[in-house]
């Protein structure tokens, strides 16, 4: 098929919000693959093994953080979603899920992997929250 069959426009992509939740969405599903890597590593009683990242060449010294812990008050495990090191907002503003062991852990993972759609209040509460410009001022010349 040639190029001229093709039909074409001249609209173009609009950057905006809708960006930012698509690559939050992203990046929440990448920390859930970790977090299942993590948990399968946990049950082998082996070493982690992450992939490469494309910024850091040394990916054997990196040591994700853990999205579930110990509950205090019962021993139980809970769950949260973190974007950004903050937990996400699931639903009318909690952030935790009560997990029945790892096999719970791994079971909400994937439910919250199937349903990243919904997390896009929580998305955008986080990203609204986190500085955006890091960097010092510019300084003006007199």
């Amino acid at each position: 098929m040639p190029l001229t069959d093709l039909t074409l426009t001249d609209e173009a992509r609009i950057p905006g919000a809708c960006a930012a939740i698509v690559k939050a969405r992203a990046a929440v599903l990448r920390g859930i693959a970790v977090q299942r890597e993590l948990i399968a590593a946990e049950k082998e009683g082996r070493p982690i093994r992450l992939p490469r990242s494309a910024k850091r060449h040394d990916a054997s010294n990196r040591r994700p953080r853990r999205w579930w812990f110990v509950s205090p008050t019962d021993g139980g495990l809970r769950l949260n979603i973190l974007y950004g090191h903050r937990p996400v907002a699931l639903r009318d503003g909690l952030t935790t899920i009560v997990c029945d062991g790892l096999d719970g852990v791994v079971a909400a993972l994937g439910v919250v992997a199937a349903n990243i759609h919904e997390l896009d209040a929580g998305l955008a509460s986080v990203i609204s929250a986190r500085p955006h410009d890091r960097r010092s001022p510019r300084k003006t010349c007199p």
